[in-house]
């Protein structure tokens, strides 16, 4: 009987796997995947992950170098990618062993948690489906986020570790400090996202269990929390030793843009109920997607729980964080979205989720639990009505993310733009090999290169560093310091950049007008008519620009000047 069960476990699993590869089919067919936030990594960059914890990063949209103490928890996760490059892997490879990974670990990871809760077949098949193919999970794999994806998938898993080890072995304690020590590398924040489960749950056993038990219960969570954190802490040993005793100001102001409230909020409670993902399906950042009539029935499987399961306890927890999480996911937004801003700014470590789509987390877990419940109590009730039920809920989880398997999507479910050009390009700067930043305007392009002897700055990040900001003119343009300003060309030398790249816009994720064109065109020309440009090497849709001259890494000045003024100084100095 029990063999049985494993059998069939290990059919339903193959079958998913199956399902969502036939999914998600676009990632896997030959060819670079790339989004905005995740750029083409190529040879030269993708071994360099492969070294001690790095407290000082030489490449990335700075380009200039910068302080890497506050993301140096990520190490395991670049070790990894460098040692696929020393061995030879493209990135093409590691980015589909990365999603696979993610999909293999997603599948075992809900299924050991609903397993737990005995729910039947169908209703774990179904609960495993909806949680692997939720819109925000898609948008994760779609923007290039794949560590964030394996966060994602792993976090069941690492609350079962943590179920587990209550009134269990130190065995089992350490490996619960082991899975949010990985959880924790695979981004940060996902620790939190972690302690606020672990914690929901500790006050709901509070709540139900009787008085003589508290106190006992009480200490074990201790225990538990308390060997678990020594676990996490010694593991990342390497990077908070370094934080803790640093005094940086770089440091100190890429913390707080990290931290800093954000009024663009743009997950409503509506959203967060149907767990669709705001930016669905474009993915373009302040372009949102209305509610969609045929996403509710996924709120409706889900509150159907208690009413089918009434007095089940672990069903009351489940709906407890649903509701918890769907508030929580729609951050400021109203109704009552001054308790998210006091969180933000009073709870200490809140502040990491000024973006409250990370909540989405939790919603697609207590979500994912609840449907299983659902399902298997429709199943078991009126199978002999709806023998089909599990087949027609497949369906309709899969026409929900049609986008994605009907070419739709603008990552990396997409076929690059100017991927030929883009690759002649590197294949250019590749054969110089005398060091010379590339500047990206506006930033780096999906596919533009970059390579320790070519990194990669951008105009975004430039605009607000003060020798470059000083030199726009008027607020209508960002980067006219690059046309306007005649110290530009000077600035440019001693910042070692060597290259200029204006690519034309991705017209899949934006609505250009004429006006739009018109302006490409003759800010391009403008740029490439300047003094202190030698030549364009290619033109558009993906122009290349090189500057006369450019300082290496280091270089010495000939002469060194105090100047006691005002920014006025630049302007008066090329004179």
């Amino acid at each position: 009987m029990i063999l049985t069960r494993k059998k069939t476990n290990i059919k339903d699993k193959l079958m998913l796997l199956i399902i969502l590869i036939l999914v998600f089919w676009k990632f896997f067919i030959p060819g670079p995947r790339v989004a905005n936030d995740f750029p083409y990594v190529y040879p030269e960059s993708l071994k360099i992950g492969f070294s001690i914890p790095p407290t000082w990063q030489i490449i990335g949209g700075e380009g200039m170098g910068e302080n890497g103490i506050l993301t140096m928890w990520s190490w395991p996760n670049n070790l990894v990618f460098g040692l696929l490059g020393i061995l030879s892997f493209s990135f093409e490879i590691v980015e589909r062993i990365f999603l696979l990974l993610s999909l293999i670990l997603g599948v075992i990871s809900i299924y050991k948690l609903l397993i737990k809760y005995q729910i039947g077949r169908s209703g774990i098949f179904i609960a495993t489906l909806f949680y692997l193919t939720t819109t925000y999970f898609v948008l994760l794999i779609d923007g290039g986020q794949l560590k964030i994806a394996l966060a994602y998938t792993f976090l069941p898993l690492t609350f079962v570790l943590f179920e587990e080890a209550y009134r269990s072995s130190l065995k089992s304690k350490l490996f619960a400090g082991l899975g949010m020590f990985i959880l924790g590398f695979l981004d940060i924040r996902f620790v939190y996202v972690l302690l606020i489960l672990l914690f929901l749950r500790f006050l709901y056993k509070l709540f139900l269990i009787s008085r003589s038990k508290v106190a006992y219960w009480f200490l074990e969570w201790i225990y538990v929390m308390g060997m678990s954190t020594i676990i996490f802490l010694g593991l990342n040993f390497y990077w908070i030793v370094p934080m803790i005793f640093t005094r940086s100001t770089s440091a100190s102001d890429h913390f707080n843009r990290l931290t800093e409230a954000s009024s663009l909020n743009f997950t409503t409670l509506g959203h967060s109920l149907y767990l669709l993902q705001p930016h669905w399906f474009t993915n373009v950042f302040g372009k949102i997607t209305s509610l969609k009539a045929e996403f509710v029935l996924i709120p409706i499987l889900v509150f159907l729980a208690p009413i089918l399961k009434r007095k089940n306890k672990i069903v009351g927890f489940w709906l407890f964080l649903a509701l918890v999480s769907v508030f929580l996911t729609k951050g400021s937004n109203p109704p009552l979205g001054y308790i998210y801003t006091w969180l933000f700014n009073n709870l200490p470590g809140f502040s990491l989720f000024r973006d409250s789509t990370k909540f989405f987390f939790l919603v697609a877990l207590s979500y994912s639990v609840l449907i299983g419940f659902s399902v298997d109590e429709i199943v078991k009730r009126f199978k002999w009505k709806i023998s089909t039920f599990p087949l027609l809920l497949t369906t309709y989880y899969l026409l929900l993310i049609s986008p994605v398997w009907t070419n739709k999507m603008t990552g990396t479910f997409s076929n690059p733009i100017y991927k030929e050009q883009f690759f002649k390009i590197a294949d250019t700067l590749k054969n110089d090999n005398n060091f010379g930043r590339i500047f990206w305007i506006p930033s780096r392009a999906p596919l533009g290169f970059a390579s320790p002897d070519h990194p990669s700055t951008e105009a975004l990040r430039f605009f607000f560093k003060k020798p470059f900001a000083v030199g726009n003119v008027g607020t209508y343009e960002i980067f006219n310091f690059l046309r306007e300003a005649p110290f530009t060309g000077e600035l440019f030398k001693i910042s070692g950049i060597k290259y200029i790249s204006y690519p034309y816009p991705d017209t899949r994720r934006e609505d250009l007008k004429k006006d739009n064109i018109d302006y490409y065109y003759v800010f391009l020309d403008q740029i490439s008519n300047l003094p202190w440009i030698e030549s364009k090497i290619y033109d558009a849709p993906t122009p290349l620009l090189k500057v006369k001259d450019s300082k290496d890494h280091l270089f010495i000045a000939p002469h060194t000047y105090f100047i006691v003024g005002s920014d006025r100084i630049y302007w008066d100095l090329v004179k």
